[in-house]
């Protein structure tokens, strides 16, 4: 019954802003009010079920610019009524306020982190859960502050600090507590653009572990030619007081290259091989624990239509999955079909559709 009401609450709170925003936005241009709504259903089969999914969401954002102080909120309403029981629910997307005085900025609230050259393999994945074939981009926030101080020639130092709560982000697997911390330089070096990047976090207690933390160190380059070559690594480190069955150093590392091959309106082909180890210990015990390969091609048909195959390879497992892609995107619409499927003989296929309107 709370929930209900905290959730009647924000929607009451939220069309408030909305229409006091509408007002200020007839008089002045330091407001901006968008729209997002998004349609979207799947049909997929487990062992030979069917088992449907249709959710409707509206996401309304607000950003207000007043005396050099930017503030942002936005919130996501969406039901799901082709469940076993039809659902409704809420939640913030992004709420932050923040302060750019040209060569540094800074941002405080539920915001978006993520970084890294690599697309699909991601092993610097550490706050987002982004789709590679999500044209949005969406991915959830974290609430944290962040410093962005602008170092000339496309070269910036970027500090946080941020509180998770009971969640788990990007490829984490244990919960934190209290504040972590971290930061990232990028710099052009050469012909190469090179990322450094670091995070701290202290452990929450388990059935795994007593107590603890994990540093984390990120290393990324990219070079940009006739043919894009990067590499992307990020290796934690465990300090833990009890340890049961867990490994206190893993490492997950990938390169890719990129090529658009000058056939009709330009095919994009991008591959992206990654392995992941692990030790007990240092780095000379290191173990492979998985390889895999991703696959990525897409074609433009014109203007607004494109066509998207996307090809991952577990080396280790054995396994394939392949998703085909149809996207069409208009002024405001925007239209996303694919159809995914585990290349196996007991593999049933996913179908998806997303439908988006933005005003």
């Amino acid at each position: 019954m709370s929930s209900c009401i905290d959730r009647y609450k924000l929607l009451f709170l939220l069309l408030n802003l909305l229409l006091i925003s509408s007002l200020f936005g007839i008089v002045g241009n330091s407001l901006e009010l968008s729209n997002h709504f998004n349609l979207g259903a799947e049909q997929t089969w487990l062992e030979g079920t069917p088992d449907s999914m249709l959710k409707l969401m509206w996401q309304p954002e607000i950003d207000i610019e007043l005396m050099g102080l930017d503030f942002v909120t936005s919130a996501q309403f969406y039901t799901m009524p082709l469940q076993d029981s039809a659902s409704m629910g809420s939640k913030l997307y992004r709420l932050w306020s923040g302060i750019d005085a040209g060569t540094w900025s800074i941002r405080t609230g539920l915001q978006r982190l993520n970084f890294g050259t690599a697309q699909v393999i991601r092993p610097l994945q550490w706050f987002d859960r982004i789709d590679p074939l999500d044209e949005s981009q969406e991915t959830e926030g974290v609430v944290s502050s962040i410093l962005n101080i602008g170092l000339g020639e496309q070269a910036g130092l970027k500090l946080w600090a941020m509180v998770k709560g009971d969640k788990i982000y990007g490829a984490e697997i244990f919960q934190s507590q209290g504040i972590e911390t971290g930061g990232r330089l990028d710099f052009p070096l050469s012909i190469l653009n090179l990322g450094l990047s670091y995070h701290h976090r202290n452990l929450l207690e388990t059935t795994i572990l007593d107590e603890g933390s994990e540093d984390r160190y990120g290393l990324d380059l990219r070079y940009d030619g006739a043919i894009g070559v990067w590499t992307e690594t990020s290796w934690a480190s465990f300090d833990l007081e009890t340890v049961r069955g867990l490994t206190e150093l893993t490492l997950a590392s990938v390169i890719g290259t990129d090529y658009t091959i000058g056939i009709g309106n330009g095919l994009y082909i991008m591959q992206e091989t990654g392995l992941w180890q692990s030790s007990p210990d240092t780095f000379g015990d290191l173990t492979a624990d998985k390889v895999a390969t991703s696959i990525l091609a897409s074609y433009p048909l014109g203007l607004i239509d494109k066509l998207q195959a996307l090809a991952m390879l577990d080396w280790t497992e054995e396994t394939q999955h392949l998703t085909l892609q149809y996207g069409r995107v208009y002024d405001y619409w925007s239209i996303d079909f694919s159809i995914g499927q585990q290349l196996s003989k007991d593999a049933y296929p996913a179908l998806r559709l997303s439908i988006s309107y933005d005003i």
